[in-house]
Order: structure tokens, then sequence, then C-alpha cells
């Protein structure tokens, strides 16, 4: 399958990302994906299966939610936008840029507090875990435009301890940039998803109840290509049902893994 992902950890020009290395000639035989960085891996799986299913040959792009609605708004081309939440979704639907009548949720996750493998931090309560922590930093994503940091910053502050710990916090650029400070070692814990905490081998110090309103991941049409509607309703359906559960995401309300 001619497919690549991409991946931005650092903000780039926007409308140049993503078309970025990929040939002329495949923009318009392929469909584009552009997925959030915690969907990169599921979103290759997930192109892969449709393409077996319907001939139809895909490329994902991933990055931030917010960088690609940015980049999108900007000029830049996809076919699908895989959001990590709502709000870039309805953002980028306000600017003209996204099918708002498509919008559809396929996916769920909740947060864990990781710590890197083999680390004995566990425990029922975060306010343990955090004292076991002895004042090390912790990963998140940005609060200011990453979903994932978003949704951290409400589940700590759900937690009563956001105030607590905000010196502490490293904010990165995506929910794959948080991941790999924890799994490198240079902070002492991240709040990620669940979801890339069990694909890296991190442990879950911690699992934060379920957010309210849920972690949902919403997709929505962005061209006209005749194969985005056969991918949403595919993404939607019982095909991409196991493969969003390999990849340890929830689906939506109704289905079971």
């Amino acid at each position: 399958m001619d497919r690549r992902t991409f991946f931005f950890w650092i903000r780039l020009a926007p409308a140049l990302v993503l078309l970025a290395g990929v040939p002329a000639a495949a923009a318009g035989k392929t469909l584009r994906i552009a997925a959030a960085s915690s969907l990169a891996d599921a979103a290759e799986d997930l192109g892969a299966a449709f393409t077996r299913s319907t001939g139809i040959k895909t490329i994902v792009i991933a990055a931030s939610s917010s960088t690609l609605a940015r980049q999108i708004a900007g000029g830049a081309v996809a076919d699908v936008f895989l959001s990590a939440n709502r709000d870039w979704a309805d953002w980028l639907a306000d600017k003209g840029r996204l099918d708002a009548g498509s919008l559809a949720v396929f996916a769920g996750n909740r947060l864990v507090l990781a710590v890197p493998a083999g680390s004995p931090i566990k425990a029922a309560a975060l306010d343990d875990c955090l004292k076991a922590l002895k004042g090390g930093r912790i990963a998140i994503g940005d609060p200011g435009h990453v979903p994932l940091g978003q949704y951290a910053r409400d589940a700590l502050q759900g937690e009563g301890v956001w105030d607590n710990v905000q010196s502490r916090l490293i904010p990165a650029d995506n929910a794959r940039a948080a991941l790999r400070f924890v799994s490198s070692g240079q902070v002492a814990a991240g709040i990620v998803y669940a979801s890339d905490a069990k694909a890296a081998g991190l442990n879950a110090a911690f699992v934060f109840p379920p957010a309210d309103p849920p972690i949902a991941y919403i997709a929505g049409l962005v061209s006209g290509a005749p194969a985005g509607p056969q991918f949403l309703a595919f993404l939607t359906g019982a095909e991409a049902a196991p493969v969003l559960c390999n990849h340890g995401l929830s689906l939506p309300e109704g289905m079971l893994c």
C-alpha cells in the first residue's frame, strides 16, 4: 500500500505541512486522512483495512488536532479530519473548511498518569501517586491548544489538584510528544491517553475516572472526495471496530469491544 505517516513534533508553516513529501500524483488518487497524533498508528491500520475492503488507497498525516485544523483552515489539503476532540472539528466547520453535517464520534479513550516501565508507583488515589513522584515533572499536552492537555487540565481540576501541580507540568505540542517525554525519562510521569501508554509499554500509576463529557474522537469530511463518505461509514461500522479496540480505544456508546 502506498501510504506514509508524517509526524510533526513542532509547529510548521500552515498549508505546507500536509503536502510535504506527498507526490503530486498520489494526492489525486488517494484518500488523505489528517489524524490526531494519538491516532497515528490506529489510522494507519484503519487505512490498510479500508484499502483491503475497497481498493482505495489512503495516506495518513498525523499531528496535533490543533495543528492540523489550523493548517487545513489555511488551505492545506486533506479529505478527512480525525480530531481528538469536538472543539477543533467545530472550529474548522465554523471556518467553512469541514462539513458540519458529516461529524461523527467513532472512538473514545481514557486518561492515565503514566510512569516508565518498571516503576513501582501505583495507587488508587492520585494524591498518593503525586507524593510518590517526589516533586518530579509531569508531561501533559499544552492545555492552550492540545486536546490531551485540555482533558488533563479538566481531570486535574476534577481531582482538586490543578493549582498544586501546575508548576510541575511540562506542556507538549501533541499527545505523542508528551508520551515521548515519559518514555525517554525526561520527566517522572505524564498524563497521557491510556491507549498511548499501553502501546508504549508504560505503566499506568493511576487511571483517571471517565471524563465528563467523555473523551471522544470526531471524524469529519474536509473535501468532496467521493471516497470520503465511504471512509466515514467504514470508520463508524463493524469493520473498523476490531482495529480500534486492538489499539486500546473504546467504541461509541452502544458498541462493545
